[in-house]
């Protein structure tokens, strides 16, 4: 059932996002269309965060990442310590993909483009050396 749950979590950010867009156009978009485009977005989101992945792959093992990955699954997964265990013995790739794909979804379905923008500004800001 957690499957389920999921799930239907999912579809219903999808189609709260699906109803914004289409206000957001005016009505003339046709629903299945921002469909499309909602996949598109999700699709290139995670390719660069799955090539991101495979480039910094320890980043998997930070706290913070592996906590992404358990919310990510079943709690079926997180609750139980040996399936919980067993996340951490998979394959690297199916990790990343497992990240890749929370990531991709959150910032389409919950993201803020601005603070996207503004978080990754501040972060080469803050990379200048003091003077």
């Amino acid at each position: 059932t957690d499957v389920i749950q999921i799930l239907n979590h999912l579809a219903e950010q999808e189609a709260r996002l699906i109803l914004v867009r289409h206000q957001l156009h005016g009505g003339v978009e046709p629903y299945t269309q921002i469909s499309n485009n909602l996949s598109r977005e999700i699709n290139d989101h995670y390719a660069r965060m799955f090539d991101y992945f495979q480039a910094n792959p320890t980043l998997a093992d930070k706290p913070v990442y592996r906590n992404a990955m358990l919310h990510h699954l079943p709690n079926l997964i997180h609750e139980d310590k040996t399936l919980r265990e067993r996340v951490w013995s998979m394959p690297r790739k199916i990790q990343f993909a497992i990240l890749a794909s929370m990531v991709a979804s959150k910032l389409v379905y919950t993201g803020d483009d601005s603070q996207a923008f503004a978080d990754m500004v501040e972060a080469q800001l803050q990379r200048l050396p003091k003077i």
